[in-house]
């Protein structure tokens, strides 16, 4: 999602193939799915691969249109927070943010 981040802070998953591009996210508020691509099972140019991210950039923009902040989860007793590097697996100042339950 770098470069296509929404201007509120959301949860997003995106995905490309060959064939399609994908992104699914969410806040408290919202759930979007963005699937882009071809019914007839025609491959992508590289030139439709950012289309599903900039759609779900400009639909949670368009929903906080007036606003600057959205609502967000917050941490309880029983969560602890992180960063990790998505790569690697390691904790990581620079890592996004995964929370889990204490154990």
């Amino acid at each position: 999602m770098y470069g296509y981040e929404p201007k509120v802070i959301t949860a997003a998953k995106s995905g490309t193939s060959p064939y399609d591009s994908l992104v699914a996210g969410f806040n408290p508020d919202y759930t979007i799915v963005v699937w882009s691509g071809f019914d007839d099972a025609r491959e992508l140019d590289k030139s439709y691969y950012n289309i599903a991210k900039a759609i779900y950039q400009d639909t949670f923009n368009a929903l906080y249109a007036e606003e600057t902040v959205a609502p967000w989860y917050q941490l309880n007793d029983q969560l602890v927070e992180k960063k990790v590097d998505p790569i690697s697996g390691e904790e990581s100042l620079l890592g996004s943010t995964y929370w889990y339950l204490k154990e």
